[in-house]
């Protein structure tokens, strides 16, 4: 600090640091990028500490938690959800959120202080593989199925890929069994395929159904174990 007045000669203060307060506000320097399904987020958010006069807490020794506020509801992230603050920064690495909808990310330290990042939005994408949607049950030899399957078109997030007219086809795993020849492959409507009148013929203790489509970049299938009372 400098002290004058004219015409004596100023003074100077010994040197001396002023430090940062005690944190009290988070601040997002870096606002994470609308995700992909099954990926990580492609920029990843970063945040700094500051005193109530905003100034970077550079000696702080704090955590930073992610969660996520969906418009599905109770939505996990994935990842590392906690980033350790150092020269008054944080940054996340491999944070990913899978569910179609919008949400925010929400950033706290110690319950004390938050910050949210600017609405996300994640939308279905391509086509990946098939899932269970309906299981089979009430297996008979010879009887249509008393619960029949459905199958869904899902994307890597799991996101069902409401796609229609893609050709699913089922068969059975067993040297010992085979299907009746109607409805084993049928179409997707809004991205389920559901079989109808399915008849086993035969009889075995185990069996498994197998689905499976090749459209695009979409080739995948699924087996399911069930006894078979005869």
């Amino acid at each position: 600090l400098r002290f004058s007045s004219f015409p004596l000669a100023p003074a100077d203060s010994d040197h001396f640091v002023v430090k940062p307060g005690a944190p009290s506000s988070l601040l997002l320097v870096r606002e994470p990028a609308d995700p992909l399904p099954g990926e990580p987020l492609g920029v990843q958010p970063g945040l700094a500490l500051r005193d109530e006069y905003e100034n970077l807490c550079i000696e702080a020794e704090a955590n930073v938690t992610a969660n996520t506020h969906h418009s599905s509801g109770d939505v996990a992230v994935k990842g590392s959800t906690t980033a350790t603050f150092a020269g008054g920064y944080a940054t996340f690495t491999d944070l990913q959120v899978d569910i179609a909808g919008s949400f925010l990310l929400n950033f706290t330290v110690g319950g004390s202080f938050s910050v949210a990042s600017r609405l996300l939005s994640l939308s279905p994408s391509t086509a990946w593989n098939l899932d269970m949607l309906e299981q089979p049950d009430g297996i008979r030899s010879m009887l249509v199925l008393q619960k029949e399957p459905a199958v869904a078109v899902r994307d890597k997030g799991g996101n069902l890929v409401q796609l229609s007219g893609v050709p699913v086809t089922v068969v059975l795993r067993s040297n010992f069994l085979r299907l009746s020849t109607l409805n084993r492959t049928v179409l997707t409507e809004s991205g389920v395929a559901r079989f109808t009148d399915l008849v086993i013929l035969g009889s075995e203790r185990d069996v498994s159904f197998v689905f499976s489509t090749s459209k695009g970049s979409l080739d995948a299938s699924w087996a399911y174990d069930e006894v078979v009372s005869v």
